[in-house]
């Protein structure tokens, strides 16, 4: 990810893939539209993260902001954990995005969370898990 990449907003084509991906969620569908997941999801993704952390960081200096998509960084992993869902569809059909400030697991800190897909925009910030010790 160029440290540079300016965000100029999350394009249709990533609306349009997510609703492709709820009508057709498999592993067939995914894989023969992962270049445009990879163009027109991640990419915008990942430049919203930049531009977004360094404004969060007017509020809260030690905000993370991380362009990773593998689940370890802000921008959450498109492959859902099927372990003990009953849903067995293997992808999210939204886009979510966690920066959060804290040392330890990034969910068991308070942070801002950015959640879109083709019919919903959610905002929230707070806690999503409670460690035991709160």
């Amino acid at each position: 990810m160029p440290e540079n990449a300016t965000f100029n907003g999350f394009p249709r084509e990533l609306v349009q893939f997510y609703q492709g991906l709820s009508r057709n969620n498999d592993k067939s569908w995914f894989n023969e539209h992962k270049d445009i997941y990879r163009r027109h999801v991640i990419a915008p993704a990942q430049a919203f993260v930049v531009s977004m952390g360094e404004r969060l960081r007017m509020l809260s200096p030690g905000i993370v902001a991380d362009t990773r998509a593998n689940g370890a960084g802000s921008i959450f992993r498109i492959y859902r954990d099927l372990r003990f869902s009953k849903d067995k569809q293997p992808y999210k059909t939204f886009l979510g995005i966690f920066f959060w400030e804290g040392n330890g697991k990034k969910m068991e800190n308070p942070g801002f969370y950015f959640h879109l897909e083709p019919d919903n925009l959610m905002l929230g910030v707070g806690m999503h898990t409670f460690p035991p010790p709160l």
